[in-house]
């Protein structure tokens, strides 16, 4: 896969036990303004975010011009 979840503005999402691991870019990408559920800190220990070149949690609020968003 070429990357896991992606939220974004104001995105509001329930995420808990969803594989997002070894894709070709993230485990998950979101903007700043995103509420999931668990926060932040809580994603990649209540989710499967490993082993993604880019990481497993992406907070930006830049285009993701190498994916067409």
């Amino acid at each position: 896969m070429l990357s896991g979840i992606l939220l974004f503005h104001h995105a509001e999402a329930l995420l808990v036990g969803n594989a997002c691991n070894e894709n070709q870019q993230w485990g998950m990408v979101m903007t700043p303004d995103c509420q999931p559920t668990p926060g932040r800190e809580a994603l990649d220990t209540s989710n499967n975010l490993a082993a993604n070149p880019r990481g497993a949690l992406i907070v930006t609020d830049q285009p993701l011009s190498d994916i067409g968003r």
